[in-house]
């Protein structure tokens, strides 16, 4: 590329190519049903319901729950067959395993509020949920990758 300046031509070097990184997550349509017989759908349907009774900002909880059901709502069109973000079977490999990281932030944020939880049952129910939250997403990536 030949940059003009004045009397002065100089070469400006050529831009680098974008970083390889997945394309960022279209928020879902506000009020998509989710079809029968679909546990993905259901799921993220369900997620989204109840990530809209809390505020996303300032709330990097909320933020991630909200990422994890769009990304799942992403897979449910693609198993239906449905237009959608996912093309092929290594885009739905590549959604799993961003949905595996946003899981895997939304356990680091939940033990923190957890272990300063000061009622001891709720600590425990909550600790006992999030220690299941690790073994869905091991579940998740096999399933996706076979």
């Amino acid at each position: 590329m030949v940059c003009y300046h004045g009397n002065y031509s100089t070469l400006a070097p050529e831009r680098p190519p974008p970083p390889q990184e997945a394309p960022p997550v279209p928020p879902p349509p506000e009020e998509e049903e989710p079809v029968p017989n679909d546990p993905i759908g259901f799921a993220a349907h369900q997620l989204i319901q109840d990530t809209k009774t809390w505020e996303e900002k300032e709330n990097d909880m909320v933020a991630a729950a909200k990422r994890m059901a769009q990304l799942m709502m992403q897979m449910s069109k693609f198993a239906r067959g449905e237009e959608g973000e996912l093309h092929s079977k290594k885009d739905i490999i590549m959604t799993a395993r961003r949905i595996v990281k946003e899981s895997d932030e939304i356990v680091k944020m939940a033990k923190i509020v957890a272990n300063s939880c000061t009622d001891k049952r709720l600590k425990r129910s909550v600790l006992q949920v999030i220690d299941k939250i690790p073994t869905i997403a091991t579940q998740l990536k096999i399933i996706a990758t076979v």
